[in-house]
């Protein structure tokens, strides 16, 4: 097994069309916001949609504790040559060290659906999963009716395993969710990377 990341530093990424960097409190909370704020992006998550900038605060409060708790990471996604504004986030949520696994989640604002944008956002973040990180299985789960998140996955290589009924709870009520994992032997980087990882 080799050598886990340490937490020493956020990494950064770049693809063709988007960059994927450290969350910035102060200038990324009125995007933070607005992201959950639409109700579009929020329906299948348990953080929205936001009513009141402090709920942006909270999720910003949380990315900075899992990664000073070194438990987990979250990316802000920006598009390239876009005044680095934040579209979207994306990292792992939590990160089972002994276990080598870990569960990722992502978001995008509405008007970028549809374009393969988080496809392409996601490849970066699970090379660094498995090479850096040292994982041996990535999941998911994708509330039933999310059929935009499962088309993501299955265009990354993760296989659909079941189904969690009753396996997540927000809103007031329980929802059933689709489990998705990805192997580290199953996995191939994809060729258009870049040779440096990261930054």
């Amino acid at each position: 097994m080799g050598t886990a990341f340490d937490f020493s530093f956020m990494p950064r990424f770049e693809t063709e069309r988007a960059v994927l960097r450290a969350v910035r409190p102060a200038e990324d909370l009125t995007a933070l916001f607005d992201l959950f704020a639409d109700e579009r992006v929020a329906q299948h998550t348990d953080t929205g949609p936001f009513a009141e900038v402090g709920e942006a605060i909270e999720v910003m409060d949380w990315i900075a504790q899992i990664f000073q708790e070194r438990r987990g990471m979250r990316w802000a996604i920006a598009l390239r040559g876009d005044d680095d504004q934040l579209v979207g986030t994306c990292g792992f949520n939590y990160w089972d060290r002994e276990q080598r696994r870990a569960e990722i989640g992502y978001d995008l604002a509405h008007r970028h659906w549809g374009r393969g944008l988080m496809t392409e956002a996601l490849r970066p973040m699970l090379r660094f999963g498995f090479e850096e990180m040292d994982l041996r299985r990535i999941e998911a789960g994708v509330t039933v009716g999310n059929e935009a998140s499962a088309r993501v996955l299955g265009k990354l290589g993760f296989r659909e395993e079941g189904l969690l009924r009753q396996g997540g709870y927000w809103r007031g009520a329980y929802h059933d969710l689709r489990s998705f994992g990805l192997l580290r032997v199953d996995w191939e980087p994809a060729g258009d990377l870049p040779d440096e990882r990261f930054r």
